[in-house]
């Protein structure tokens, strides 16, 4: 192990320490992972592999966002489809993230096609309409949102890497520490780039003798280290600069019967029935 002499004792490089540089430091010895994330030890870093339900570099992002149920007046939560955010599908006299608010404009269903709706300025006055209107029609959820139907209304649920009313957003990756070292990370349309210096390697800067560790690409994907960068090869079916994102999702073959929505969760699906209609896929008539 290299090291420089300084008045008789040395200076170690990163990772090492010792009158001679002969200690590795364990930086897995604080057990830095959390929610019984198992640390790997590398050579000045660490990474955490996180049990089932947990993410982010130290396993401190509980990922299922419906527990518990944040959705409020009886709403029914749906973790979206990178499992670290939700929607809430409200009751139809309520609205907002959490279905916190009550609408303004009340209506009720009549039965499956007709709605009563208050009518603007006249008291205790109502009006009948269809309630096969479909709010979603024009498709207004961008970069490849998923577009629910409400009741004269309608609200998307964005994909991992775009966020806003209508997904129009691109979520900032660089929000979080996730460039280690002095890194400087740089916002992606799809994840993000560390800028490592110092010597510094690997997709957070935590490696030193290869851009590449088990952890670098996901879903089976295999590291190229390539000097000053590093690609990731895919398996078949999946895609993305770690091979995190798949180029199919459960939705594509349109599980969902009867017009109803069909919401990506994870590797699986999640079917919002429309009115009159019930079970896994909305097959069955309630």
């Amino acid at each position: 192990m290299a090291s420089v002499k300084m008045e008789g004792h040395a200076m170690c490089a990163p990772g090492f320490e010792g009158v001679t540089c002969e200690h590795e430091v364990h930086e897995c010895a604080s057990l830095p992972c959390k929610h019984e994330g198992t640390c790997v030890d590398h050579v000045a870093g660490y990474t955490c592999k996180c049990a089932l339900g947990y993410a982010g570099f130290e396993c401190q992002i509980d990922s299922d966002p419906c527990r518990p149920n944040p959705c409020r007046n009886g709403a029914t939560c749906y973790v979206n489809d990178d499992v670290s955010d939700y929607f809430c599908y409200c009751a139809d006299d309520h609205t907002g993230k959490n279905c916190e608010l009550e609408k303004t404009v009340l209506t009720q269903y009549v039965d499956s096609c007709t709605l009563s709706v208050a009518s603007h300025g006249v008291p205790g006055d109502v009006r009948l309409v269809s309630s096969d209107v479909n709010d979603c029609a024009s498709s207004p959820c961008q970069n490849a949102g998923t577009c629910v139907d409400l009741v004269n209304a309608y609200q998307c649920i964005c994909t991992e890497d775009w966020e806003g009313a209508l997904c129009h957003i691109n979520k900032d990756e660089c929000s979080g520490t996730l460039c280690r070292n002095g890194g400087e990370c740089t916002d992606l349309v799809s994840g993000f780039l560390c800028r490592c210096v110092d010597g510094w390697k690997g997709r957070t800067c935590t490696l030193r003798e290869s851009q590449c560790d088990s952890f670098t690409c996901a879903n089976g994907g295999t590291c190229v280290d390539l000097g000053d960068a590093y690609t990731c090869r895919c398996p078949a079916g999946w895609q993305g600069s770690s091979c995190h994102t798949p180029e199919r999702r459960a939705c594509d073959s349109s599980p969902c019967a009867n017009n109803s929505t069909c919401v990506n969760s994870g590797d699986s699906f999640t079917c919002i029935c429309r009115l009159g209609f019930e079970g896994r896929t909305c097959q069955a008539k309630c």
